[in-house]
């Protein structure tokens, strides 16, 4: 093999990982009698699946466009409400 394709290994070796690791869960899902989990993880994938590849499309076309220094405040006030709202959420 050229070590041109050298660089795809650790590619592979994560591509193995995440199937071997998902087909696990599932069995696992299953030997429980997983009915409840199996369904409740597809609900979870069925929305966190769009949200990745919509974000992936859209997150490097935003930072193209926006100024670093207004998009590090933008995420700090972000993250400030986010973790508002949890705190209100948790004391209230």
């Amino acid at each position: 093999m050229s070590l041109q394709y050298w660089y795809l290994f650790p590619i592979f070796v994560v591509v193995i990982t995440v199937l071997v690791a998902s087909v696990g869960h599932i069995y696992g899902f299953i030997a429980e009698g997983g009915g409840a989990a199996l369904h409740e993880t597809v609900n979870v994938a069925m929305f966190t699946v769009p949200g990745v590849l919509i974000g992936g499309q859209l997150g490097p076309r935003v930072q193209a466009r926006v100024n670093p220094d207004k998009m590090k405040v933008l995420i700090s006030w972000i993250f400030m409400g986010v973790g508002a709202f949890m705190l209100s959420t948790l004391l209230g």
